[in-house]
Parts: C-alpha cells; sequence; structure tokens
C-alpha cells in the first residue's frame, strides 16, 4: 500500500438539535455534558405544560366524579336511544362546566411534543454519531498517512515495512484516543453501551459511515485501525445505561402510584387503584422499549433516555404535589360558590 485512499468529510449535520449540540462543544466538558443539558433544558420547558395538563386532569376527574351518578342514570334510561342519551349527556357536561375535548386536547399535545422530541432527537444523534466516527476515522487515517505514505518504502524489506505499519497503527492509535469521545466507563459515546466494540468492524463501517461502498478498502481499513482494534475490541461498556434506562423509567412511571399511596394514608383512607389496564401494562412497556433504544443505538442517545428518567423520578413528587394543591384550592373555590349560589336561592325562595 503506497498511497491511501483518503475520504471525504462528511457534510456537518445542520437540524436543530445537531446545530444545538455542534453549539455546545469546546464550551462544555464533552458531548454527553452537552447532551445533559440539552435533556435538562427540554425537560425545564416541558414542565409547565406537563403541570397545566394534570391540573387540568384532576379537575375533569373531580368533576366526573361528581356527576357520575347522574350520568349512570342518564345512560340507564336512554340506553335504547343512542341520540338521545347523548344529547342528554352533553347537556349535562355543558350544565357542570364539564369539557372532556380539553383533558384529551392536553394529553395529546403533550404526548405528540413528547414524541416529536423523542424521535426528532433520536433521530439526529444518529446522525452525529455517523459524522463524528467519520471525522475521527480521518483523524486517524491522516495521522497513519504521515508516518506510512511520506516515508520512502521502496527498497524496503517485507520485514521493514511490516514494522513501519506497526510504527505508523501507534501513531493512529495516539491519535484515535485522543479525538474519541467517551464517557465515564463507556469507551465511545457515539456507540452502545454494550459488549459490542467501539470500534466497528469494516463490514459495519461501510454499511453505516462509508459515502458509498469501496471509498475504502478492506486492507487499508484494516490496517489503519489494526492497532485501535487490537487495545478496544473488548466491550465498549458495561450494560449499565441500558439497566439504569430500564430501572428507572419503571420507577419513574410508579411515582405517580406511590404518591397517591401516602396521600391516601395522610388522609385516613385505603388507597384505591384507578389506573386502567392499558395503563398499567405501559409501566412494564415503555421501560422495555427504552432498554431496546438504550441496547440497540448508541450511548448519547441513553444517556438522554436516563437523564429524563432521572428527571422525572425526582420531579414528579414536587409537580403532584404542586397540582395536587391547585387543585385543592380550586375545589374550595368551586364549593363557597357552590355554598353562595345555594344560599342566594334560598333567600330569592322564602321571598
Amino acid at each position: 500500500m503506497n498511497t491511501l485512499c483518503a475520504i471525504a468529510s462528511a457534510v456537518k449535520p445542520n437540524g436543530l438539535w445537531e446545530k444545538i449540540l455542534f453549539a455546545l462543544d469546546g464550551k462544555v466538558v464533552s458531548y454527553a455534558v452537552a447532551i445533559i443539558l440539552i435533556t435538562l433544558a427540554i425537560k425545564i420547558l416541558m414542565t409547565p405544560l406537563d403541570i397545566f395538563n394534570k391540573i387540568i386532569m384532576k379537575k375533569n376527574n373531580r368533576k366526573m366524579a361528581v356527576i357520575q351518578p347522574e350520568l349512570n342514570k342518564i345512560e340507564q334510561r336512554y340506553k335504547n336511544n343512542p341520540n338521545l342519551k347523548n344529547q342528554k349527556i352533553n347537556e349535562l357536561y355543558k350544565r357542570e362546566n364539564y369539557n372532556i375535548q380539553g383533558t384529551c386536547l392536553g394529553m395529546v399535545l403533550n404526548m405528540g411534543l413528547t414524541l416529536l422530541i423523542f424521535m426528532s432527537l433520536f433521530a439526529s444523534l444518529n446522525n452525529v454519531a455517523n459524522y463524528k466516527m467519520r471525522e475521527e476515522f480521518i483523524a486517524v487515517q491522516t495521522a497513519y498517512e504521515r508516518v506510512y505514505n511520506e516515508t520512502a518504502i521502496e527498497g524496503m524489506s517485507d520485514e521493514e515495512k511490516s514494522a513501519l505499519k506497526v510504527q505508523a497503527g501507534q501513531v493512529a492509535l495516539a491519535k484515535y484516543e485522543e479525538v474519541r469521545e467517551g464517557f465515564l466507563w463507556v469507551k465511545s459515546i457515539w456507540r452502545p453501551d454494550t459488549a459490542t466494540s467501539s470500534v466497528m468492524k469494516y463490514s459495519e463501517f461501510n454499511k453505516s459511515i462509508l459515502k458509498k461502498s469501496g471509498e475504502v478498502s478492506e486492507a487499508d481499513y484494516n490496517d489503519i485501525m489494526g492497532a485501535i482494534e487490537a487495545k478496544y475490541n473488548n466491550w465498549n461498556g458495561k450494560l449499565i445505561l441500558p439497566i439504569l434506562s430500564i430501572i428507572i423509567t419503571y420507577f419513574s412511571m410508579q411515582m405517580n402510584v406511590f404518591m397517591a399511596k401516602i396521600k391516601a394514608k395522610r388522609e385516613g383512607r385505603q388507597y384505591v387503584a384507578d389506573a386502567q389496564g392499558s395503563a398499567k401494562a405501559m409501566t412494564i412497556v415503555m421501560p422495555i422499549i427504552m432498554g431496546i433504544f438504550a441496547i440497540f443505538y448508541n450511548t448519547a442517545f441513553s444517556v438522554y433516555i436516563v437523564m429524563g428518567a432521572i428527571w422525572g423520578l425526582i420531579t414528579t413528587p414536587f409537580t403532584t404535589m404542586l397540582v395536587d394543591k391547585v387543585d385543592a384550592k380550586r375545589a374550595m373555590a368551586e364549593e363557597q360558590k357552590y355554598e353562595a349560589e345555594y344560599s342566594r336561592r334560598k333567600k330569592i325562595d322564602k321571598k
């Protein structure tokens, strides 16, 4: 190999999340810290909407408890006349100022924004990972070339050429350790926190990173990455983030139940679960989904998943207490208003 086929730098991703992430590059310790900061910013911005949605749901649940007996009567009385039944139900909702659309709209908006952020950030971090791994290889390849290609090899024996390759490989290894982006126990945040190697095999690199097949030959790639792969061919991580993503997501989703049990105990009543079967199933399914993302995709996205779950675990008790406090004040105000109206009607009736 006298001359390596240099690959061109990839076009820098320019999506919203990519721009934010690259803007933080150099201003914070690492990309992992940048992702943590982005996650916290997202959660802080989404918290008011979440609190507002919970307050509306509390209000409507309280109203539903009041009108449920009347609703049951309508259901029974007009069960053979669906049109009239719906008319009477709508009249009841209007009379009691019960807005089911408001609850659904808030829930759909919250879920839609959460899903949009999740999927767009997922795609963006995959784009950044591919871009950064390509740039890492270019830096390593350049370092290798400086030693190997700029040395006159004509007339060298095979042993001398092999020794030169070893020397170039060590320079490439030193360069890789300089440019690689690790995080705590993870060797490369652009690879999963699993048993997979931090260094791609040629087949995977050719498929995922190169713009066109054959841009770098397998022989050249193996020569350049040989010393690096020899050192980093063991686990890229320790499966810590995938495990944390499952455990913390589960407990984060269970926090509302835990808070409801505490409230029931404080009020001297027995806790009654009000979650439907589908909601209970989600407390199992969602942690598994998060674990799958953390296992099969890069560590950078796993950091986002874990930090988001930690945020939920920490903030849920405070947001729940805030929502309960606001709802209690509203319930008291509504009760006082009802009593005032009832008293006024009684005075009118006496006259």
